[in-house]
């Protein structure tokens, strides 16, 4: 797990660092707020962060929850 970190590009790390540090779970909404980085950014790179298995979505009301695996 911790080479596949250390490959992640900046956003993806930005983001996989953010999760990490709200205890592995944070609304999809918050990492946009929190990272500062465009929607279409953080949605792309979750797309990744979940097609290298490290990152989940779930669905919870309007909007998504992020979960670290």
């Amino acid at each position: 797990l911790r080479m596949q970190v250390i490959t992640l590009k900046d956003d993806e790390r930005k983001i996989y660092e953010t999760i990490l540090e709200s205890d592995g779970i944070i609304e999809q909404s918050e990492l946009v707020e929190i990272t500062g980085l465009p929607k279409s950014n953080v949605s792309r790179s979750l797309d990744l962060l979940e097609s290298k298995g490290l990152a989940e979505r779930r669905r919870r009301g309007t909007g998504n929850v992020v979960l670290l695996k």
